[in-house]
């Protein structure tokens, strides 16, 4: 971005699902690169600090967060709602959910399979968040993940959703190899990734109701 260039998000507000791992820290970087408020939700006010710590000085006061564990409908929701009663307007949500993320045991004892937990999870989000998005503003679902049956289902719970709010606001599912190493590439990858993100989620972008699969470097 150049110096002549305002910011995609100046002054609007961001809410970042995921956004103390590892590639949700890229998305929060972009987010409050491109003049956004950022909201991140934890489990652990630590992991928030870490983060905080992380970023740049000069935007980190941008950044706030809210306690709560948005693993389950009920967190979800509780997260939602302080967020909600906190901020006026919400412009984007961005749900990155972690590579790899944990099995939940489920009421009954047992444990449903990785793929469902994570379209699970994605549905409980999107269930809790979406409500306080503006009508002008986006939501996108981001997979870090290689297995085929969750981004099926990933993109049929985006296009019903999609369909459902008639494209406001706008609705996205963004699918990224899972394989992510730990080296300069990766890492440069990771801001790529993030300014796109951050692209997608601003009032120029007009994609809705996509699912966009990123083998390489994003392309604006």
């Amino acid at each position: 971005m150049s110096g002549s260039q305002e910011p995609l998000l100046d002054d609007l507000t961001v809410a970042v699902i995921g956004g103390t791992g590892r590639i949700g820290r890229a998305v929060v970087e972009a987010m409050l690169a491109q003049g956004a408020r950022v909201f991140v939700p934890t489990r652990r006010p630590e992991n928030l600090t870490r983060l905080r710590n992380s970023l740049p000085a000069d935007l980190q006061p941008e950044l706030a967060g809210f306690l709560g564990d948005i693993g389950t409908p009920s967190g979800a929701a509780d997260v939602a709602l302080q967020i909600g009663n906190a901020i006026d307007d919400l412009t984007a949500v961005v749900c990155a959910v972690p590579p790899s993320p944990a099995q939940r045991p489920e009421p009954d004892g047992g444990h449903r399979s990785r793929p469902e937990s994570i379209v699970r999870l994605h549905a409980a989000v999107i269930d809790a968040f979406l409500p306080l998005v503006d009508l002008s503003g986006s939501y996108t679902a981001l997979n870090c993940s290689s297995d085929g049956e969750a981004n099926s289902d990933l993109a049929h719970l985006i296009q019903r959703h999609w369909r459902a709010t008639r494209g406001r606001p706008r609705i996205n599912h963004v699918v990224i190899p899972r394989e992510l190493g730990n080296d300069e590439h990766t890492r440069q990858q990771l801001r790529m990734l993030g300014d796109y993100l951050a692209w997608l989620a601003s009032p120029v972008s007009g994609s809705r109701g996509h699912t966009i699969r990123l083998h390489g470097p994003p392309a604006q």
